[in-house]
């Protein structure tokens, strides 16, 4: 009986050690531009059904008074101001554990620019970027509303890779 016990120490053990092992794989993977793309890639949605957000800032007076209070947080929102002389702010929504599932970047007047969807909380995440409420031009293209604009595969916080939405590389930042 004692001999069974000990095997099935060791094999609880080596479950929580291989459990271990391959979470920790996740965080310590070295990631190249290629291995980068192709997950960030993986099932993107080239478009966005921009009629579930608002193309004004619902919430445009309670923010503002946020931020000119100098707090960044109210109700399930986090608020962050551009800096002086402030163009905008952001506003990341908060799913239950007070983490960013969606941030929408506004002008100072309260218009819908761009919207930010996180494939999930944690890194590392993959933030899809989505034109807002207007179409613009750029490069002699026009960018309509909804349209993906930009991926970023966030391996952690100070290291991301950047690629425009037709997979080309736009920069690697690693602090």
């Amino acid at each position: 009986m004692v001999e069974f016990r000990n095997i099935k120490k060791i094999g609880r053990f080596g479950l929580v050690a291989l459990l271990l092992l391959v979470s920790n794989y996740a965080y310590t993977q070295t990631w190249t531009e290629d291995s980068a793309r192709e997950e960030a890639f993986r099932n993107i949605e080239l478009t966005l059904d921009i009629s579930q957000y608002a193309a004004i800032d619902p919430n445009l007076k309670s923010n503002r008074e946020t931020i000119a209070k100098g707090r960044d947080r109210i109700d399930n929102r986090f608020l962050t101001a551009d800096p002086p002389p402030s163009t905008g702010y952001t506003v990341s929504e908060l799913d239950k554990n007070g983490l960013p599932k969606v941030s929408m970047r506004y002008d100072k007047d309260g218009n819908l620019l761009d919207i930010r969807l996180l494939s999930k909380p944690r890194f590392p995440r993959i933030a899809y970027f989505y034109n807002g409420a207007k179409s613009y031009f750029e490069k002699g293209k026009e960018i309509k509303p909804g349209e993906l604009v930009a991926v970023n595969f966030e391996v952690s916080l100070n290291n991301r890779f950047l690629f425009f939405p037709d997979g080309k590389l736009a920069g690697h930042f690693k602090l």
